[in-house]
């Protein structure tokens, strides 16, 4: 969750910022024991949803349609999609 922009205690789009938030993400992205890992996804989850600050249900990417020439296409990891590195094959 540290890289995710939506829901990163650090740095996040909507400038929440929480000691509580970080407490939770760090317990819930180091715990190795499965029973434990379950209480500390459902406990920041929780969090989230109680504070609200972003409440991104679902996302659905673009839909992006070209040529079979066009090349470099691709989704960045906050799946937006990139077109900086496009080429078309001769």
């Amino acid at each position: 969750m540290q890289g995710n922009p939506n829901y990163s205690s650090v740095v996040n789009w909507a400038g929440f910022k929480s000691d509580k938030l970080v407490e939770l993400t760090n317990t819930m992205v180091h715990e190795v024991d499965p029973a434990r890992q379950k209480q500390a996804s459902d406990a920041w989850s929780d969090y989230v949803l109680d504070e609200a600050w972003a409440v991104i249900v679902c996302t659905q990417k673009q839909r992006v349609v070209s040529q079979p020439k066009v090349k470099g296409l691709r989704w960045n990891l906050d799946e937006m999609f990139q077109a900086n590195d496009a080429w078309l094959e001769a």
